[in-house]
């Protein structure tokens, strides 16, 4: 039968292979954790950037269809004026 004794080293030697075991499976972990979080900002600041993009493309969409319309009204007192 083990003694006590044998049995704490069994546990010790366990502990010490599965931790060696599981190292590298944590450093890996951390590494793809840490690309994660790097590659979510990136997308988080090219979103923000987006929605900046297309907030100016619509405001100098309104900003032409007012000119537009400007235009065309000046056009049509040309127009009227001249006949």
């Amino acid at each position: 039968m083990l003694e006590p004794q044998d049995l704490k080293q069994i546990e010790t030697i366990v502990r010490s292979t599965v931790e060696d075991l599981l190292n590298p499976i944590k450093q890996e972990l951390a590494d793809i954790e840490f690309e994660l979080k790097e590659i979510k900002e990136r997308l988080d600041k090219l979103e923000k950037a987006e929605m900046q993009d297309v907030s100016a493309a619509y405001r100098d969409i309104e900003s032409l269809k007012k000119r537009i319309n400007d235009l065309e009204t000046q056009v049509k007192s040309l127009q009227t004026a001249q006949n």
